[in-house]
């Protein structure tokens, strides 16, 4: 056996696999292979474990600590990490609680785990030099109707049919939001991002997050100023002072 497979045998047996792997471990009096291999299980799915505790904390504060263990050794053996950037381990996980028949009464878990999502890659996300937007004016008509925009790297839109927002704020030990007061039914358009060390969240109006899915898509301004006509000014002007909009690109 080669050394990629064997690798590939260990890697199939921590996550749930029955795959004999004692044979391949040295064994002594104290130790059997069976028992060395539990230990080493044990720990990468403890590390595995307190990695979503860690990016999922108000989900495991609205379901406890039993569940949580449950539902995310669920997750693991199902969904173990791919990607040699450990932040990326844990996508799927807002997905994998949507459909888990036993997380389905909470039933804005799904959206609060989102939410979560959204807040860690913003903050794993790599940083992003702004355009300079007072050269502008140094472009013709023709080039500024061609050029597109740019949400900060950080940033991620969010439609929840949950308000996850407040749910997730009254959740902060620095907030003294009264969980009863909130309307969870309602509709949530919501902008996650992160500029230098704070993420920040924005709740927007409809025509707000229409207007940053279209510059997500990377419309140029001449389409923008179609499909938003009159608002086009007062949408583009509170993107740029809010930082909702990062830099630009001529065509």
């Amino acid at each position: 056996m080669n050394l990629k497979d064997l690798q590939n045998d260990f890697v199939d047996a921590f996550f749930g696999a029955e795959i004999d792997v004692d044979k391949y471990i040295i064994s002594d009096d104290s130790l059997t292979a069976k028992q060395r291999f539990g230990i080493y299980k044990g720990s990468v799915h403890g590390v595995l474990t307190q990695a979503l505790a860690d990016m999922y904390p108000v989900c495991k504060e609205l379901v406890g600590d039993k569940f949580f263990d449950h539902v995310t050794s669920k997750f693991i053996n199902q969904n173990p990490p791919r990607s040699a950037f450990f932040a990326d381990f844990g996508e799927g996980f807002s997905d994998f609680l949507a459909n888990f028949e036993a997380a389905k009464s909470v039933a804005y878990l799904a959206d609060t785990a989102r939410l979560e999502w959204l807040r860690h890659t913003a903050w794993n996300s790599k940083n992003q030099e702004p355009s300079d937007f007072t050269t502008l004016g140094n472009y013709s008509e023709e080039q500024q109707l061609a050029m597109s925009f740019s949400l900060p790297e950080t940033a991620s839109l969010l439609q929840a049919d949950y308000q996850v927002e407040q749910l997730w704020q009254a959740h902060q030990e620095a907030n003294d939001l009264d969980l009863e007061k909130i309307d969870l039914f309602k509709h949530l358009n919501l902008l996650v991002w992160r500029t230098d060390y704070t993420i920040y969240m924005q709740e927007l109006s409809t025509q707000q997050i229409d207007f940053l899915h279209a510059v997500q898509q990377n419309m140029p301004l001449s389409a923008l100023a179609e499909q938003f006509t009159e608002h086009l000014a007062d949408l583009l002007s509170t993107a740029l002072g809010n930082g909702w909009i990062r830099s630009f690109h001529l065509a």
